[in-house]
């Protein structure tokens, strides 16, 4: 069983309630809830502030081919942008800084078992990099430096 709730809980002091169109408890980023949306996207998901609000996009036709593990990982990743957005950080700065805080949150709420840390790793070391994100062996090297 997936156990969504705790995660949430530890996420940036916030405020869950039940989004209709998605079974993850809604946070707050800055005093602001998150608004969810399914996008296609050219990515798994996305994140952006617009008029104060944390958007957190993901591409409903990609989500469906992920294990869990790297779901939880993803949504805290995006998050972590809109917590992170008026940090000044190169682009590859700010990916390595939210695949940070996002291993922290999961393993503080209990998601961050061997097993779960693995099939993370696995799945990040075939992404592919470019001038906005890390290669995936990058990335899984700074997740591994995160995990506690």
């Amino acid at each position: 069983m997936i156990r969504f709730f705790p995660l949430l809980l530890l996420l940036c002091a916030c405020t869950p309630s039940v989004p209709p169109d998605w079974p993850l408890p809604q946070w707050r980023v800055h005093g602001a809830p998150v608004v969810y949306e399914a996008a296609t996207l050219p990515a798994h998901a996305s994140a952006q502030i617009r008029g104060g609000i944390c958007f957190v996009s993901w591409d409903p036709d990609r989500w469906d081919t992920l294990a869990p593990s790297v779901r939880v990982f993803i949504i805290a990743h995006e998050i972590a942008h809109c917590e992170l957005a008026s940090a000044p950080l190169s682009p590859h700065a700010a990916e390595y800084a939210a695949d940070c805080r996002a291993v922290q949150w999961m393993h503080r709420a209990g998601y961050l078992s061997a097993s779960w840390l693995a099939t993370l790793c696995a799945a990040i070391m075939d992404w592919p990099g470019s001038a906005t994100h890390p290669s995936g062996p990058d990335r899984v090297m700074n997740i591994l430096e995160c995990a506690p």
